[in-house]
Formats: C-alpha cells, sequence, structure tokens
C-alpha cells in the first residue's frame, strides 16, 4: 500500500467548525481549500487550529483532519502586546518566540508522535525554530499572506528563514517585499496565488443592465469606502437610476499592522480614525446621508451570500488605500463577471487587469475614482466586456485546482520529501 505524503498546515487563529459553516477568516479559507484540494490528490493532510468552547478536539472536515488545540495560556500571553509601545517599532511581540508558544510545543509533539513529511505554516515565522528543533526530518514551508517578513525583525528573521525548504508568497507584491529585505531567498521563493470560492463562478453578473455599484469588504479607514462615498455623491446628479451597496462590517485593523512605521503619507491622515471603528461608522453614515434612498449601507454578510449580491451589481468597486497584500474581494467579484474599479495598491495590479477587467485609480484619488465611475455606468456594453474578461481571467488564473496543482508542483521541486513521492501518491500534474 502507497503512503501518502504527510501535510500538516498550522494556523492558530483559524477557527474551523466540524461541519465548515461559519469559516470567515480569509486564511482558514486558504487553509481549507488547499487542504481539500491535496487530499483529492491522495495526500494525508491535518490541519492544528484553534478550538472554542463546545467544539471536538479531532474532527474531519473535507478529508482534513482537523485537531483543535485550546489557547488560554497563549491568549494570558497575548496580553503582553501593551509592551510593544515600550519594544522597539520591528520587534512586535507577534513576532517573538512569546507569540503562542503553547500552541506551537503541542503541534510539535503531535507531528512527531504522527510523523509528517511537509508542515506548511500559514504566517508565524516565529513557529519555524521550535518546529524544526523537534521535526528535524521535515521540510518546512513557510506562507506568507501579509508585510510581515518586510517590516519585522529582519536578522532574527533571516536567521528563520534559512531554515525553510520552502517560501510561499500570496502575492509578487509579498514577494518582492521579501526578496527586497532577503535577496538569498530568490531560489526558494515562489508566489502562489489565492483562489476563488466556486460559488462565485456558478453566477453570472449582467453589469451591462445593472445601475448598482458595490463594495464588499471591511468597513476600515484604510479600505477607502469614505472616497467612494465621496466619488458617488460627485456623480450622483448625472446618474439619478445608480446606488451604492456598501457591504461589511467596521472591523478594524490595528494601525500598527496597516502602517506600523508611519510611512504611508496616504494612511497618515487617517490615524484618528483607528481604534474608534464607532466614530468612524457615524462618518460613513453622515456621508451615506448626502444621498438618502440611494447609498445602503448593509453590515456584513455570510460569505454564501454573497456570490447572489454580485450577480446583481454593474461595477464592483475597491477603491482601498492600503497595499493589498492579495484583495480577495475584486477576483471574487471578477469571477461573477464585475468589471472592477480599484485602488492601484499592492497585489491589485496583479488581480485587476487594467483597462481589461476594470479600471486601477491612483491610489487614495477622489477625482480619479470618480472619474473611472463615471465612465463605466455610462457605458453599459463596456461594464459587460471587462465583467467577461474578468471571469475569463479568474478561470484561467485563479481557480483552486489550478493553484493546488502548483502547490504539489512546488512541493516537490523544493521539499524532498515531497519529491520522493514524485512517482508515487498525489496524482499526477495538468
Amino acid at each position: 500500500m502507497t503512503v501518502p505524503l504527510r501535510v500538516a498546515f498550522v494556523y492558530p487563529h483559524a477557527q474551523l467548525g466540524p461541519s465548515g459553516d461559519g469559516i470567515a477568516d480569509a486564511l482558514a479559507v486558504v487553509l481549507v481549500e488547499l487542504g481539500r484540494r491535496l487530499v483529492e490528490r491522495g495526500c494525508s493532510v491535518t490541519a492544528f487550529v484553534r478550538r472554542r468552547r463546545g467544539e471536538p478536539a479531532a474532527s474531519i472536515l473535507d478529508g482534513i483532519a482537523v485537531r483543535r488545540l485550546y489557547q488560554l495560556g497563549d491568549h494570558l500571553l497575548f496580553r503582553l502586546r501593551v509592551l510593544d509601545r515600550l519594544r522597539p517599532a520591528d520587534r512586535p511581540l507577534r513576532v517573538s518566540g512569546l507569540y503562542y508558544p503553547f500552541f506551537v510545543r503541542i503541534v510539535a509533539r503531535e507531528l512527531a508522535r504522527m510523523g509528517v513529511d511537509i508542515v506548511h505554516l500559514h504566517n508565524n515565522a516565529c513557529f519555524v525554530e521550535p518546529l524544526a528543533r523537534h521535526l528535524p526530518e521535515a521540510d518546512l514551508v513557510l506562507h506568507q499572506h501579509d508585510h510581515a517578513l518586510a517590516d519585522f525583525a529582519p536578522e532574527r528573521t533571516a536567521a528563520r528563514l534559512q531554515r525553510l525548504r520552502l517560501l510561499l508568497a500570496c502575492s509578487d507584491h509579498v514577494r518582492d517585499g521579501v526578496l527586497a529585505r532577503f535577496p538569498d531567498l530568490a531560489r526558494r521563493t515562489a508566489t502562489l496565488h489565492n483562489g476563488v470560492d466556486t460559488r462565485f463562478l456558478e453566477v453570472k453578473a449582467d453589469p451591462g443592465t445593472s445601475r448598482r455599484i458595490l463594495f464588499v469588504g471591511r468597513l476600515a479607514p484604510e479600505k477607502g469606502v469614505h472616497l467612494l462615498l465621496e466619488a458617488f455623491d460627485r456623480i450622483a446628479d448625472r446618474h439619478p437610476t445608480a446606488r451604492l451597496e456598501l457591504v461589511g462590517a467596521p472591523d478594524f485593523s490595528p494601525k500598527a499592522f496597516v502602517d506600523p512605521f508611519d510611512r504611508d503619507p496616504l494612511i497618515r491622515p487617517l490615524g484618528p480614525w483607528f481604534g474608534r471603528p464607532a466614530a468612524w461608522r457615524r462618518h460613513l453614515e453622515e456621508l451615506a446621508a448626502r444621498r438618502p434612498g440611494r447609498v445602503h449601507l448593509h453590515g456584513p454578510l455570510l460569505h454564501r451570500e454573497l456570490p447572489a449580491v454580485m450577480a446583481q451589481a454593474a461595477i464592483f468597486a475597491f477603491p482601498t488605500i492600503w497595499q493589498e497584500p492579495f484583495g480577495m474581494p475584486p477576483v471574487e467579484a471578477m469571477a461573477a463577471g464585475l468589471p472592477v474599479v480599484a485602488g492601484r495598491a499592492g497585489a491589485l495590479a496583479e488581480t485587476v487587469e487594467h483597462d481589461r477587467t476594470g479600471l486601477l485609480v491612483e491610489r487614495g484619488s477622489v477625482e480619479a475614482l470618480t472619474e473611472a465611475l463615471d465612465a463605466l455606468l455610462a457605458d453599459p456594453a463596456r461594464r459587460r466586456a471587462m465583467g467577461e474578461a474578468g471571469r475569463r481571467r479568474v478561470l484561467e488564473r485563479f481557480r483552486w485546482e489550478t493553484i493546488a496543482d502548483r502547490l504539489l508542483e512546488l512541493y516537490r521541486r523544493h521539499c524532498p520529501n515531497a519529491a520522493a513521492f514524485r512517482d508515487r501518491a498525489c496524482g499526477s500534474l495538468s
């Protein structure tokens, strides 16, 4: 009997209920989507995640063996993050050995007992050292979904990264940031884009007939929703049947995560709003009130409800100011057949093809955003053509099946334990 390639995903923040319902965290979605497809290709996949009260310690989700761990001790230690203000700015708690140390030690012991070929970490480079000590025969892979490697603790991070077989980045934007700081990692670093939920491909919008502008995402300052409200107010009289729909919660990331060194001149003026979600919500409501009955703030929706909402839209607007590591909502909108208007920020220039699947506008510019929305609202045929082109782009580049095949190829190229299975388990690459 052929023994499958044994892969362990490690992500302490993921909340995976026994049925898979309610998965909201973007990285938890990546974990499940990749995991289920590796299982389909013959691999054995175990995921180590957070355990909430009432959940079983272990279950099977889409073929993934889910191990849930309580994190009380880690959460108590996490309170020490208040001391970050006393630490150097590039050495916050979340990149130190005090970040989820109990969780990672239990994971290391479990994996040493079970046996594993590849340990695939999602973020959390601080886990590399304890896992390498306990699992000297395993191949370590770090999958980076944010800017942390480029921002924090370069000397400590460099030592950790030397222990990796493979460093994955969710976009060229993230990869380029890492390589600018650690150029010697170029041969062990690769981009692995995120994929799109197939439910967005199962609906098909008709943007040529709709008059709705849609935003989906966190209603946080760095997402630029205030710019979208201002732009809509400027074009509302010229397009009297147009509507603006905002879907999302005022879910804030700390400014120390968005712009940790206060380097971004477009984020800096938003500083007073961070940490004040209620005041920010009131501010957005005041901007929306300029066009009563035509602007709607819906609050958050379940992920499974979003495809139907996108199917009713004419334009998907994503005016983010933040340098997005990836930015999932625009890709989901393209899958549904919508043209996208987005800020030229971070990885969005990789996903949205300017003047073909949508329009990329100057980051933080109300004027550029207004002009783009005005032009597309005035041209139904162009909206429809861009929507069709976006859907084709997703089918070609952002399907989870394609991405899982690329992941296996990268495992085999960089991980000796995976190369040994080239002619055995895990199926063939196509």
